[in-house]
Formats: structure tokens, C-alpha cells, sequence
């Protein structure tokens, strides 16, 4: 009776630990990729493969609702026919990455299931998806394996029992599914039916009411940088020929949202209430000079906290996507820094360094990292251009 007991007493333990922040960003992931006809895929090997054939259905059938068209979701794991072929022709590691080839797409999301994150197959899937610019999730046990650190989120199980962690990673997809059907809770996403159109997934053509966002970095790219970190107005100093700029997203009609690293907060140098007003200063001038700034999303963490909103985790960029229901994929990213463009580049945004504040000190560690796809300006005017001469 004792070990029965035991089992459910560490199953408990471990639910206590679940990585609740990226378990939210993956619900508006899949919510996102809903409402912008996005192919989801789904794979894993052994019960992570039963998972993967069960998060498809589930994802399918378990998340209709009458205004919002449906998942187009597809599970690797249930062609066995096309399975097998490829795993007698091309080797069992190839399983995955050769389905993906013919069918994933920039903006896809591939969700990876492995207990151990280390199975040679769903790493060359992932690896695949990445190359294509599809999003990646994965569900792991242990210590994460590979997997952990080669997907754009991760939902993390800590737990050294296989058994377990299935169990978890299968309530972790109906937690996603159940929240996915949740009305209430998704009203910040609803997009009307076009003109003439019934509402449904046959009806919608959702990807035309999302909105294109400009994010931006605050410190070095609006503002000064400051080796002990803007504490007060008075330290804030606007960098030169910012108003301009800023003027011109107003006018093209973008979202413009400013996503920011503030540790300062959480060092214990300035309190959330003065960076707040700090910021509020600042749109107050930016308003003044005839721009606009939509929405601010700090993350008051240090680095050694490993939270989900620190850049180069797109934590921030997410929880305004959620919120504004912006279009990540046909959105941009401002920044000054190596975690700016790493975070744009996790959700697919098209991320712009700019050689202010840490700019031209960071550019040339964005090679040795191998990070590709940004564009390289001299300062926040040149980067508007850019995007206004885009489209």
C-alpha cells in the first residue's frame, strides 16, 4: 500500500513544480496559431507517440467552439504505412523530419513530446522545424535532455520516473485543450467573421485581423543606457532623433509596443512603481512630439531568476500577442542587444539591431551565437525607414 502511496505522493510533489508561465505561453501559441490557419504537428516516440496521437485528437475535436474556425493539427505518429517506409528507407532517426519536409511552413507549430528530450528522431524534427521557421514546443522529463534547450518553449517535467512523467505530460495536454475551449478566458482573441462570411473555421480568414506590432527595446534604442541601470526621470535621456521615428510608426498605423529588461526592480535599486512612472513620463513625451506607444510589458527579474519573460526569452513579446492579438510572424523587434534578437527571432518576429547602446559592442557576438535572419541599422530612424519601406 505504502509504494501505491508513494507513486501519487511524488506525482503530487512534482505538479507542484510545472513551469506555469510557459504552460500559459504555449495555450496562446496554439490560440495564435488557430486564429492564423496555422498547421500544428505533433510527435514522440513510444507512450510519448500515444500522447502525441491523443493531443491531436484532443486538439482537433476537444477545442471547437462556434466563432472561431478549428485546428488544422496533424499527429506523425498515426501514418504508419508512410512511417514505417521512412524508417526502413532512410533509418528510424528520420522518421519525423521526413514528414515535416514535405508539409511544415514558415509559422507552423511542431510540438515535441519525449520523456528523456534526447531521441535522435525528435531532435531532427525540431532541428527541421527551426530551419523552416516553424515555432517549437516540446514536453520533457529529467533533466530536459537536448530537447530543452533546442525548442522555443519548453514545458519541463522534473521528475526522474518515465511513468510520471507521461502522466503529466497527458495532463498537461488536456490542461492546454480544456483552456483552449475556455470562453471566457479567450475573449481577447475573438475575431469577427468577415463581411458576408459565416463564422466558423470554414467562414474565417483570421489571419487578416491580427495586427502588426513594432516591439522596442527601451534602453538604447529610445533612451540612454546606463551601467547602473535609469533609476529616476532625471536619469533618463532620450537618444537623438527618436521622435521622428516614433511619429512615423504612429502614422503607418502600427502596434507599437515597448518590451523591456528592468532587473533594476528586482536587484532592489528602483521599485515597479517608479519604473512605471518612468515609463509613463516617457509616452507622455513621446505624445507630445507627436508619436504614440501602445503598451509597455517590463520584466523585473535578474538573469539568475530564469524566468519566462526575460529577454532572450519571448515571455514579453507573447503576453502582448495574447493580450493585442498581434500577428508575431508579420511583426518587428527593435532592439540593441543579443537577447532582443534572440527573443524576436523565438516567435518568429523580423528582428532589427540597431548600433545604439550596446549595439555595436553586441553585433559582432549575434555571429559567433550563429543567430541569422536580423537586419543591422545604425539607430531607431534608419530601422523605421526600413520597416515602412517593407510594407
Amino acid at each position: 500500500m505504502e509504494k501505491i502511496k508513494s507513486y501519487v505522493i511524488e506525482l503530487k510533489e512534482t505538479l507542484d513544480h510545472l513551469p506555469w508561465e510557459a504552460i500559459q505561453d504555449v495555450v496562446g501559441i496554439l490560440h495564435h496559431a488557430r486564429l492564423n490557419d496555422r498547421q500544428v504537428f505533433i510527435l514522440g516516440n513510444g507512450g510519448s507517440a500515444a500522447t502525441a496521437s491523443h493531443f491531436a485528437c484532443d486538439l482537433g475535436k476537444g477545442t471547437i467552439l462556434p466563432d472561431r474556425p478549428r485546428f488544422r493539427v496533424i499527429a506523425l505518429t498515426d501514418n504508419m504505412p508512410l512511417f514505417s517506409a521512412y524508417a526502413n528507407d532512410y533509418g528510424y532517426e528520420h522518421v519525423f523530419a521526413e514528414q515535416l519536409a514535405g508539409l511544415v511552413r514558415s509559422g507552423d507549430v511542431v510540438i515535441a513530446i519525449s520523456g528523456s528530450g534526447n531521441s535522435a528522431n525528435v531532435l531532427n524534427a525540431i532541428k527541421l522545424a527551426r530551419s523552416a521557421q516553424a515555432v517549437t514546443i516540446g514536453l520533457t522529463g529529467f533533466d530536459g535532455g537536448k530537447l530543452k534547450d533546442l525548442v522555443d518553449i519548453c514545458l519541463h517535467v522534473p521528475c526522474n520516473c518515465m511513468e510520471q512523467v507521461e502522466d503529466i505530460h497527458l495532463m498537461l495536454e488536456h490542461l492546454i485543450c480544456t483552456s483552449l475551449r475556455q470562453e471566457p478566458v479567450l475573449d481577447e482573441y475573438r475575431v469577427p467573421a468577415l463581411s458576408g462570411q459565416r463564422p466558423g473555421a470554414e467562414g474565417m480568414r483570421t489571419g487578416q485581423t491580427m495586427r502588426t506590432a513594432v516591439f522596442l527595446d527601451r534602453d538604447g534604442v529610445i533612451n540612454e543606457n546606463r551601467a547602473d541601470y535609469v533609476k529616476s526621470w532625471e536619469e533618463f535621456v532620450f537618444l537623438p532623433n527618436v521622435f521622428e521615428p516614433l511619429r512615423q510608426l504612429a502614422q503607418n498605423g502600427l502596434f507599437i509596443v515597448v518590451v523591456s529588461n528592468q532587473s533594476a526592480i528586482n536587484r532592489g535599486l528602483v521599485s515597479p512603481e517608479t519604473v512605471a512612472a518612468i515609463n509613463n513620463q516617457m509616452c507622455e513625451v513621446v505624445a507630445r512630439n507627436g508619436g504614440r506607444i501602445d503598451a509597455i510589458f517590463t520584466c523585473p527579474h535578474r538573469p539568475d531568476e530564469n524566468c519566462h519573460c526575460r529577454k532572450p526569452a519571448p515571455g514579453l513579446l507573447l503576453q502582448a500577442a495574447r493580450q493585442f492579438a498581434l500577428d508575431l510572424r508579420q511583426s518587428y523587434l527593435i532592439g540593441d542587444a543579443l537577447c532582443d534578437i534572440a527573443a524576436g527571432l523565438a516567435v518568429g518576429c523580423r528582428p532589427i539591431l540597431v548600433l545604439t547602446g550596446k549595439g555595436r559592442e553586441q553585433l559582432p557576438h549575434l555571429g559567433e551565437e550563429g543567430y541569422s535572419g536580423y537586419h543591422v541599422v545604425a539607430d531607431l530612424r534608419e530601422a523605421v525607414s526600413w520597416i515602412v519601406a517593407e510594407g
